[in-house]
């Protein structure tokens, strides 16, 4: 933590977007890229500009995938993917950090700027809100966190963040008597041209409010982030993603069961045991009747595919009071 130190002065001189990950599936790049093509193509902000620092090899036709998608968007003078560097260095340069992961468990690199001093926007996976969140008071929050794998979601909370508008003006103490954010300085719907002047005309002014964002984003990683936890992060992480690859490969085992009413019925079971309750594997690899994953299904998770099967039985009906076979008082009614 001693090599991360607030930084005296901003290196670049335009509102500068630093990433530290590496160019992997997991690490959602796309959807940076996409969002960075919202706030340039879209919304119209002449200045953004996005750095991403990490490897470029672990997956090469992922890394491909994304300078084709940059060159399709006309970005290649806004995202740049810088390869390696060293994380205290490249974030000297950051106005502002974003994390677009789709999994983390503890995330390192959002640790890293938070010590800095540099704002965040990241995604809301692993235990990324509670980094950035009061211990004391869990309703206030020193970053924004938007859910994973949404473009749009993710360009606004940069705007939002850079500008220090919306729920981020009170920071700036931009507030009336009562405390609420001026009526002026929240987000539009929808950004029209004369929003993107006040907005960017904001993200020159505020640097000053800016960083004290990330000075109290600091001190929260300072009291509840250090090595053990980082390690009990990750090690529910992996476990989770152990015991969900053990259940897809017991969901392609499926068994006889033969349940209270006498009825045998297939069903696949978790490793503890307990039935996968409405879930079976179906005969092509498919899952029916639940987002479980079948034996030939990707193992992406927005691939996840589900299927509904019919149910082809007799429609039930309930036995009426009185009927032979059915229940007294107190006890549980009977279906056939």
């Amino acid at each position: 933590m001693n090599a991360f130190q607030p930084v005296d002065k901003i290196g670049a001189s335009k509102p500068t977007v630093v990433m530290l990950s590496n160019v992997q599936f997991i690490k959602d790049i796309k959807t940076a890229i996409l969002a960075a093509d919202i706030i340039v193509n879209r919304f119209g902000f002449p200045d953004y500009q996005l750095l991403i620092y990490g490897a470029r090899d672990r997956e090469p036709g992922y890394d491909i995938e994304m300078t084709k998608l940059i060159e399709s968007c006309r970005l290649t003078d806004r995202v740049i993917l810088k390869g390696f560097g060293k994380p205290h260095e490249a974030l000297k340069d950051a106005w502002l950090f974003m994390n677009s992961s789709l999994s983390e468990g503890l995330p390192l690199a959002i640790a890293e700027a938070a010590l800095v001093g540099v704002p965040i926007v990241a995604t809301a996976v692993g235990a990324t809100a509670l980094v950035l969140t009061d211990p004391d008071d869990p309703s206030v929050r020193y970053g924004e966190v938007v859910p994973p794998n949404d473009p749009t979601a993710l360009a606004r909370a940069q705007i939002a963040v850079l500008a220090m508008a919306g729920p981020w003006a009170k920071f700036a103490g931009d507030v009336d008597r009562r405390g609420s954010v001026l009526p002026h300085l929240l987000m539009p719907d929808a950004l029209a041209q004369r929003d993107v002047k006040w907005l960017t005309e904001r993200m020159y002014a505020k640097t000053g409010d800016r960083r004290k964002l990330g000075l109290l984003g600091r001190e929260m990683v300072l009291r509840g982030f250090h090595g053990k936890r980082y390690l009990r992060e990750h090690e529910q992480m992996y476990w989770v993603q152990w015991h969900l690859a053990k259940m897809r490969q017991e969901f392609g085992k499926p068994k006889d069961r033969v349940d209270s009413s006498g009825l045998s019925e297939r069903s696949t079971r978790g490793t503890d045991g307990d039935a996968a309750e409405g879930v079976s594997a179906g005969g092509n690899g498919g899952i029916q009747r639940g987002a479980g994953l079948g034996r030939k299904a990707s193992v992406r998770w927005q691939e996840f595919a589900s299927y509904r099967k019919r149910y082809q039985g007799k429609r039930l009906k309930k036995l009426r009071r009185g009927d032979e076979g059915s229940p007294g008082r107190g006890e549980a009614s009977a279906y056939v």
